[in-house]
Protein backbone atom coordinates (compact mmCIF):
# COMPACT_ATOMS: atom_id res chain seq x y z
CA UNK A 1 0.00 0.00 0.00
CA UNK A 2 1.56 3.46 -0.70
CA UNK A 3 1.94 4.51 2.57
CA UNK A 4 4.47 7.67 1.80
CA UNK A 5 4.89 10.60 -0.38
CA UNK A 6 7.13 8.63 -2.87
CA UNK A 7 5.11 5.90 -3.33
CA UNK A 8 1.95 7.58 -3.54
CA UNK A 9 3.72 9.74 -6.61
CA UNK A 10 4.57 6.56 -8.18
CA UNK A 11 1.42 4.27 -7.74
CA UNK A 12 -0.37 8.07 -9.00
CA UNK A 13 2.10 7.68 -12.14
CA UNK A 14 1.41 4.05 -12.99
CA UNK A 15 -2.73 5.35 -12.93
CA UNK A 16 -2.25 7.84 -15.58
CA UNK A 17 0.16 6.42 -17.77
CA UNK A 18 -1.89 3.44 -18.01
CA UNK A 19 -5.07 5.63 -19.06
CA UNK A 20 -3.31 7.42 -21.61
CA UNK A 21 -1.98 3.81 -23.28
CA UNK A 22 -5.59 2.62 -23.32
CA UNK A 23 -6.54 6.00 -24.79
CA UNK A 24 -7.57 5.32 -27.95
CA UNK A 25 -5.88 7.84 -30.95
CA UNK A 26 -8.96 9.26 -32.69
CA UNK A 27 -11.36 8.62 -30.07
CA UNK A 28 -14.94 9.99 -31.10
CA UNK A 29 -16.85 13.31 -29.17
CA UNK A 30 -13.49 13.78 -27.64
CA UNK A 31 -10.64 16.36 -27.88
CA UNK A 32 -7.98 14.06 -28.18
CA UNK A 33 -4.18 14.74 -27.04
CA UNK A 34 -2.41 16.44 -29.75
CA UNK A 35 0.57 15.08 -31.38
CA UNK A 36 2.87 17.58 -29.41
CA UNK A 37 1.11 16.35 -26.11
CA UNK A 38 1.90 13.07 -27.02
CA UNK A 39 5.64 14.14 -27.72
CA UNK A 40 6.23 15.60 -24.22
CA UNK A 41 4.09 12.66 -22.76
CA UNK A 42 6.59 10.05 -24.41
CA UNK A 43 9.63 12.36 -23.73
CA UNK A 44 8.41 12.61 -19.86
CA UNK A 45 7.88 8.97 -20.03
CA UNK A 46 11.57 8.56 -21.19
CA UNK A 47 12.52 10.89 -18.66
CA UNK A 48 11.35 8.63 -15.81
CA UNK A 49 12.80 5.48 -17.11
CA UNK A 50 16.36 6.07 -18.55
CA UNK A 51 16.82 10.13 -17.14
CA UNK A 52 18.06 12.86 -18.52
CA UNK A 53 18.94 12.59 -22.44
CA UNK A 54 22.76 12.81 -22.41
CA UNK A 55 23.37 12.35 -26.30
CA UNK A 56 24.33 15.82 -27.96
CA UNK A 57 23.69 14.25 -31.62
CA UNK A 58 20.31 13.28 -32.43
CA UNK A 59 20.58 8.75 -33.82
CA UNK A 60 17.51 9.02 -35.47
CA UNK A 61 18.20 11.68 -38.50
CA UNK A 62 16.80 8.42 -40.86
CA UNK A 63 13.42 7.69 -39.03
CA UNK A 64 11.53 11.02 -38.76
CA UNK A 65 8.99 8.99 -35.56
CA UNK A 66 11.74 8.39 -33.70
CA UNK A 67 13.76 11.71 -34.38
CA UNK A 68 10.70 13.54 -32.82
CA UNK A 69 10.60 11.26 -29.84
CA UNK A 70 14.32 11.55 -29.61
CA UNK A 71 13.72 15.60 -29.40
CA UNK A 72 10.75 15.62 -27.06
CA UNK A 73 13.52 13.90 -24.55
CA UNK A 74 16.27 16.78 -25.28
CA UNK A 75 13.48 19.09 -24.07
CA UNK A 76 12.06 17.55 -21.07
CA UNK A 77 15.97 19.11 -19.61
CA UNK A 78 17.91 17.97 -17.05
CA UNK A 79 15.13 16.70 -14.38
CA UNK A 80 14.55 14.67 -11.44
CA UNK A 81 12.54 11.44 -12.28
CA UNK A 82 10.21 12.29 -9.52
CA UNK A 83 9.75 15.93 -11.10
CA UNK A 84 9.23 13.92 -14.84
CA UNK A 85 6.50 12.04 -13.02
CA UNK A 86 5.02 15.36 -11.55
CA UNK A 87 4.93 16.76 -15.08
CA UNK A 88 3.18 13.46 -16.73
CA UNK A 89 0.44 13.58 -13.74
CA UNK A 90 -0.06 17.21 -14.33
CA UNK A 91 -0.61 16.56 -18.74
CA UNK A 92 -2.89 13.81 -17.57
CA UNK A 93 -5.23 15.96 -15.09
CA UNK A 94 -4.92 18.95 -17.92
CA UNK A 95 -6.85 16.31 -20.40
CA UNK A 96 -8.94 14.66 -17.93
CA UNK A 97 -10.36 18.27 -17.30
CA UNK A 98 -11.06 19.43 -20.75
CA UNK A 99 -12.63 15.75 -21.62
CA UNK A 100 -15.06 15.24 -18.32
CA UNK A 101 -16.36 12.28 -18.84
CA UNK A 102 -17.88 10.76 -15.78
CA UNK A 103 -15.99 7.57 -15.68
CA UNK A 104 -12.60 9.31 -15.93
CA UNK A 105 -13.74 11.52 -12.28
CA UNK A 106 -12.78 8.83 -9.87
CA UNK A 107 -9.00 8.92 -11.57
CA UNK A 108 -8.99 13.05 -11.75
CA UNK A 109 -9.93 13.42 -8.15
CA UNK A 110 -7.59 11.19 -7.09
CA UNK A 111 -4.94 12.54 -8.99
CA UNK A 112 -5.79 15.96 -7.90
CA UNK A 113 -5.87 15.27 -4.10
CA UNK A 114 -2.93 12.96 -4.06
CA UNK A 115 -0.76 15.81 -2.78
CA UNK A 116 -3.12 16.61 0.32
CA UNK A 117 -3.33 14.41 3.86
CA UNK A 118 -4.22 11.02 3.51
CA UNK A 119 -7.60 10.24 4.87
CA UNK A 120 -7.70 8.66 8.67
CA UNK A 121 -10.30 6.12 9.96
CA UNK A 122 -11.07 6.20 13.57
CA UNK A 123 -11.94 3.04 14.85
CA UNK A 124 -11.34 0.17 16.51
CA UNK A 125 -9.71 -2.84 15.85
CA UNK A 126 -12.62 -4.94 17.91
CA UNK A 127 -15.12 -3.40 15.13
CA UNK A 128 -15.99 -5.20 12.51
CA UNK A 129 -16.76 -2.31 10.30
CA UNK A 130 -13.44 -1.21 11.24
CA UNK A 131 -11.62 -4.53 10.02
CA UNK A 132 -13.59 -3.85 6.09
CA UNK A 133 -12.75 -0.95 5.87
CA UNK A 134 -8.95 -1.10 6.98
CA UNK A 135 -9.05 -4.50 4.66
CA UNK A 136 -10.53 -2.53 1.46
CA UNK A 137 -8.01 0.66 1.91
CA UNK A 138 -5.19 -1.97 1.61
CA UNK A 139 -6.57 -4.14 -1.06
CA UNK A 140 -7.11 -1.28 -3.27
CA UNK A 141 -3.62 0.95 -2.03
CA UNK A 142 -5.39 3.86 -0.24
CA UNK A 143 -3.22 5.63 1.53
CA UNK A 144 -4.69 6.26 5.23
CA UNK A 145 -3.58 7.02 8.89
CA UNK A 146 -5.60 4.92 11.04
CA UNK A 147 -7.17 6.30 14.63
CA UNK A 148 -7.76 3.59 17.17
CA UNK A 149 -10.90 4.43 19.67
CA UNK A 150 -12.24 2.71 22.66
CA UNK A 151 -14.99 0.47 21.71
CA UNK A 152 -17.00 1.22 24.95
CA UNK A 153 -16.16 5.12 25.90
CA UNK A 154 -15.44 7.47 22.41
CA UNK A 155 -12.99 10.41 23.46
CA UNK A 156 -14.19 14.18 24.08
CA UNK A 157 -11.93 15.59 21.96
CA UNK A 158 -13.02 14.23 18.91
CA UNK A 159 -16.31 15.34 19.29
CA UNK A 160 -15.27 18.81 17.62
CA UNK A 161 -15.02 16.97 14.47
CA UNK A 162 -17.79 14.07 14.86
CA UNK A 163 -20.95 15.20 16.61
CA UNK A 164 -22.55 11.63 16.28
CA UNK A 165 -19.74 10.29 18.55
CA UNK A 166 -19.65 6.87 16.67
CA UNK A 167 -16.87 4.91 15.65
CA UNK A 168 -16.19 4.13 12.56
CA UNK A 169 -15.76 7.30 10.99
CA UNK A 170 -13.94 8.74 8.25
CA UNK A 171 -12.00 12.24 8.15
CA UNK A 172 -11.18 12.85 4.65
CA UNK A 173 -9.30 16.52 4.74
CA UNK A 174 -12.26 17.93 6.61
CA UNK A 175 -15.32 15.45 5.26
CA UNK A 176 -16.68 13.34 8.25
CA UNK A 177 -18.11 10.24 7.33
CA UNK A 178 -19.83 7.53 8.86
CA UNK A 179 -21.47 4.27 9.21
CA UNK A 180 -19.49 1.62 7.81
CA UNK A 181 -21.17 1.09 4.72
CA UNK A 182 -21.57 4.48 3.84
CA UNK A 183 -17.56 4.66 4.29
CA UNK A 184 -16.88 1.94 2.07
CA UNK A 185 -18.99 3.14 -0.54
CA UNK A 186 -17.35 6.48 -0.70
CA UNK A 187 -13.70 5.38 -0.45
CA UNK A 188 -15.06 3.56 -3.84
CA UNK A 189 -16.54 6.60 -5.29
CA UNK A 190 -13.04 8.90 -4.30
CA UNK A 191 -10.12 6.16 -5.42
CA UNK A 192 -9.83 4.25 -8.33
CA UNK A 193 -10.61 1.08 -6.91
CA UNK A 194 -11.30 -1.63 -8.83
CA UNK A 195 -14.94 -1.60 -10.66
CA UNK A 196 -15.85 -5.16 -9.18
CA UNK A 197 -15.10 -4.03 -5.69
CA UNK A 198 -18.46 -1.75 -5.71
CA UNK A 199 -19.96 -1.73 -9.81
CA UNK A 200 -21.27 0.83 -11.31
CA UNK A 201 -23.50 -1.34 -13.87
CA UNK A 202 -26.95 -1.48 -12.40
CA UNK A 203 -27.79 -4.68 -11.75
CA UNK A 204 -24.81 -5.88 -9.74
CA UNK A 205 -24.68 -2.83 -7.59
CA UNK A 206 -28.40 -3.11 -6.57
CA UNK A 207 -27.65 -6.87 -5.53
CA UNK A 208 -24.76 -5.77 -3.56
CA UNK A 209 -26.97 -2.68 -2.32
CA UNK A 210 -29.75 -5.06 -0.98
CA UNK A 211 -27.21 -7.20 0.84
CA UNK A 212 -25.62 -3.66 2.49
CA UNK A 213 -29.01 -3.14 3.94
CA UNK A 214 -29.89 -6.59 4.75
CA UNK A 215 -26.60 -6.30 6.51
CA UNK A 216 -27.11 -3.31 8.59
CA UNK A 217 -30.65 -4.06 9.37
CA UNK A 218 -30.86 -7.38 10.47
CA UNK A 219 -27.11 -9.32 11.17
CA UNK A 220 -25.68 -6.39 12.14
CA UNK A 221 -27.59 -5.75 15.21
CA UNK A 222 -27.86 -9.76 15.66
CA UNK A 223 -23.79 -10.07 15.90
CA UNK A 224 -23.95 -6.59 18.36
CA UNK A 225 -26.18 -8.78 20.50
CA UNK A 226 -24.07 -11.89 20.97
CA UNK A 227 -20.29 -9.34 21.04
CA UNK A 228 -21.82 -7.36 24.10
CA UNK A 229 -23.73 -9.60 25.89
CA UNK A 230 -27.01 -8.13 25.41
CA UNK A 231 -29.19 -11.07 24.29
CA UNK A 232 -32.27 -12.33 26.37
CA UNK A 233 -30.94 -15.67 26.67
CA UNK A 234 -28.32 -17.61 24.85
CA UNK A 235 -31.14 -20.08 23.08
CA UNK A 236 -32.73 -17.23 21.81
CA UNK A 237 -29.69 -15.47 20.77
CA UNK A 238 -28.50 -19.09 19.26
CA UNK A 239 -31.90 -18.90 17.22
CA UNK A 240 -31.05 -15.69 15.54
CA UNK A 241 -27.70 -16.48 15.00
CA UNK A 242 -28.70 -19.91 13.21
CA UNK A 243 -31.04 -17.48 10.63
CA UNK A 244 -29.00 -15.25 9.59
CA UNK A 245 -26.60 -17.79 9.09
CA UNK A 246 -28.55 -19.78 7.06
CA UNK A 247 -29.93 -16.73 5.33
CA UNK A 248 -26.43 -16.13 4.16
CA UNK A 249 -25.70 -19.62 3.36
CA UNK A 250 -28.88 -20.35 1.41
CA UNK A 251 -29.66 -16.72 -0.48
CA UNK A 252 -26.28 -14.39 -0.39
CA UNK A 253 -23.62 -17.07 -0.97
CA UNK A 254 -25.87 -18.96 -3.57
CA UNK A 255 -26.23 -17.87 -7.48
CA UNK A 256 -29.75 -15.82 -8.14
CA UNK A 257 -30.01 -18.47 -10.97
CA UNK A 258 -29.65 -21.35 -8.60
CA UNK A 259 -32.39 -20.07 -6.06
CA UNK A 260 -35.05 -18.96 -9.12
CA UNK A 261 -34.29 -22.80 -10.26
CA UNK A 262 -34.37 -24.66 -6.81
CA UNK A 263 -31.24 -26.32 -7.08
CA UNK A 264 -29.77 -23.77 -4.28
CA UNK A 265 -30.43 -26.77 -1.94
CA UNK A 266 -27.43 -28.81 -3.45
CA UNK A 267 -24.39 -27.48 -1.35
CA UNK A 268 -22.00 -26.35 -4.09
CA UNK A 269 -18.50 -27.00 -5.11
CA UNK A 270 -17.28 -23.71 -5.35
CA UNK A 271 -18.90 -20.73 -3.69
CA UNK A 272 -19.35 -17.46 -5.47
CA UNK A 273 -19.00 -14.24 -3.37
CA UNK A 274 -21.92 -12.29 -1.46
CA UNK A 275 -25.11 -11.74 -3.73
CA UNK A 276 -23.49 -13.29 -6.68
CA UNK A 277 -20.63 -11.73 -7.68
CA UNK A 278 -17.74 -13.72 -9.12
CA UNK A 279 -15.35 -11.54 -6.96
CA UNK A 280 -15.26 -9.88 -3.77
CA UNK A 281 -16.93 -6.71 -3.26
CA UNK A 282 -17.38 -4.36 -0.53
CA UNK A 283 -20.53 -6.99 0.30
CA UNK A 284 -17.46 -9.60 1.00
CA UNK A 285 -15.42 -7.35 2.86
CA UNK A 286 -18.30 -6.34 5.09
CA UNK A 287 -19.84 -9.86 5.86
CA UNK A 288 -17.05 -11.56 6.20
CA UNK A 289 -15.57 -9.03 8.86
CA UNK A 290 -19.16 -9.79 10.65
CA UNK A 291 -19.38 -13.37 10.29
CA UNK A 292 -16.19 -14.57 11.60
CA UNK A 293 -16.63 -12.05 15.29
CA UNK A 294 -20.16 -14.15 16.08
CA UNK A 295 -18.49 -17.26 17.01
CA UNK A 296 -16.63 -14.48 19.86
CA UNK A 297 -20.73 -14.71 20.95
CA UNK A 298 -21.72 -17.99 20.49
CA UNK A 299 -19.77 -20.40 19.09
CA UNK A 300 -20.80 -22.41 15.73
CA UNK A 301 -20.31 -25.16 14.18
CA UNK A 302 -18.39 -24.80 10.34
CA UNK A 303 -19.47 -27.88 8.87
CA UNK A 304 -23.10 -27.21 9.08
CA UNK A 305 -22.83 -24.18 6.82
CA UNK A 306 -20.52 -25.74 4.21
CA UNK A 307 -21.19 -22.42 1.57
CA UNK A 308 -20.06 -19.98 4.22
CA UNK A 309 -17.18 -22.54 5.47
CA UNK A 310 -15.60 -22.65 1.46
CA UNK A 311 -16.21 -18.92 1.38
CA UNK A 312 -14.50 -17.72 4.32
CA UNK A 313 -11.60 -19.87 3.52
CA UNK A 314 -11.81 -18.21 0.15
CA UNK A 315 -11.56 -14.63 2.00
CA UNK A 316 -8.48 -15.08 3.99
CA UNK A 317 -6.81 -15.69 0.54
CA UNK A 318 -7.59 -12.63 -0.41
CA UNK A 319 -4.72 -9.61 -0.53
CA UNK A 320 -4.96 -7.42 2.86
CA UNK A 321 -6.81 -9.66 5.03
CA UNK A 322 -3.58 -10.58 6.58
CA UNK A 323 -2.59 -6.88 7.16
CA UNK A 324 -6.15 -5.98 8.41
CA UNK A 325 -6.86 -8.65 10.67
CA UNK A 326 -3.35 -8.72 12.53
CA UNK A 327 -4.28 -6.75 15.57
CA UNK A 328 -7.59 -8.15 15.67
CA UNK A 329 -6.41 -11.80 16.06
CA UNK A 330 -4.03 -10.78 18.76
CA UNK A 331 -6.58 -9.38 20.68
CA UNK A 332 -9.12 -12.78 20.00
CA UNK A 333 -5.83 -15.03 21.30
CA UNK A 334 -5.35 -12.79 24.63
CA UNK A 335 -9.62 -12.62 25.39
CA UNK A 336 -9.09 -8.82 25.18
CA UNK A 337 -12.60 -9.24 22.88
CA UNK A 338 -13.92 -11.36 25.73
CA UNK A 339 -13.30 -8.08 28.63
CA UNK A 340 -14.62 -5.52 26.15
CA UNK A 341 -17.87 -7.73 25.58
CA UNK A 342 -18.30 -7.55 30.23
CA UNK A 343 -18.20 -3.91 29.81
Amino acid sequence: MPDTHEETLHHAFQLAFRFMVALPTDPQGLKDVTPAERLELYGLWLQYNWGTCRATKNPHTFSIVQSQKWEAWKKVGDITKEEAMERFITKVIEFLKRNPKSSDQELLYFLERRKKSPITLFGAVSDPSTRAITWLCIFSEIPFDFEEVKLTQFPEELRSINTQGRIPFLNDNGLIVNEGTSILKYLCAAFPVLDTIYPKALVPRTQIDQYLDWHNTVLRPVTQASIFGRPPSSNEQKTKIDEVLLTIENLWLTPPEEIASGSSKEKLKSVRYVAGANSPTIADFICYCEVEQIKEGIPWCLEEYPNISLWLSNMKQIKGYEEAHAAYNVAQGSGRLKKIARL
